[in-house]
């Protein structure tokens, strides 16, 4: 854990240090920091589905429902 600072933070820092800790915990974070992973991620990940009739009915079953 980061320690506690000698002086208090101003609303700025504080602000700009909130922010900074969201992007690094969001998963937007993650894709930014690692977009060419995330990116074969996905596509191996529909290749996978794409290959196999089962997902492919189960996906689009899912997404009937949720209309």
């Amino acid at each position: 854990m980061d320690r506690r600072p000698d002086r208090s933070l101003s609303v700025a820092e504080a602000k700009n240090r909130l922010r900074a800790t969201t992007e690094e915990v969001l998963p937007s974070g993650y894709v930014r920091r690692h977009p060419y992973a995330v990116l074969a991620l996905a596509f191996a990940t529909g290749f996978i589905f794409g290959k196999s009739p089962d997902s492919r009915g189960l996906i689009t079953r899912a997404l009937l429902r949720s209309l």
